[in-house]
């Protein structure tokens, strides 16, 4: 959990705001944060592995703790792209919680079939 919150989040971070603004359209948005989301986790496998490893672990909660990390504290960007949606009612009013889950929960499946399935002769991911 340390070398994913010290080497892994603030890259990882860095990556899914990368020509991101929280002003940006829905469908532009979740685009651009789902493509960055699959171009970092593609170029860097190990740190994906290790998210993975982590979103599943009972201690990423702990060591969030042990570095005073919040809610929010990272994308930023995003928890306000997400509000000024709902704020539009262009998508329903959830708990951060739900909203994240929603918006991020299908990339990892994309992103383990992508991997999973590199020496086939047509990648079905792209």
């Amino acid at each position: 959990m340390k070398l994913f919150i010290e080497e892994v989040l603030g890259s990882y971070e860095k990556a899914v705001l990368e020509d991101f603004s929280e002003t940006m359209g829905f469908a532009a948005g979740v685009k651009r944060i789902w493509l960055n989301v699959f171009r970092y986790c593609k170029n860097n496998r190990p740190a994906f592995a290790l998210m993975q490893y982590g979103k599943s672990s009972p201690l990423l909660n702990c060591a969030f703790q042990a570095k005073n990390i919040k809610e929010g504290h990272y994308f930023a960007p995003v928890h306000q792209f997400l509000r000024l949606h709902v704020a539009e009612d262009l998508i329903k009013d959830f708990p951060v919680e739900v909203h994240r889950a929603l918006l991020f929960s299908p990339l990892p499946d994309l992103i383990n079939e992508y991997f999973e399935h590199l020496d086939r002769p047509v990648q079905i991911v792209t």
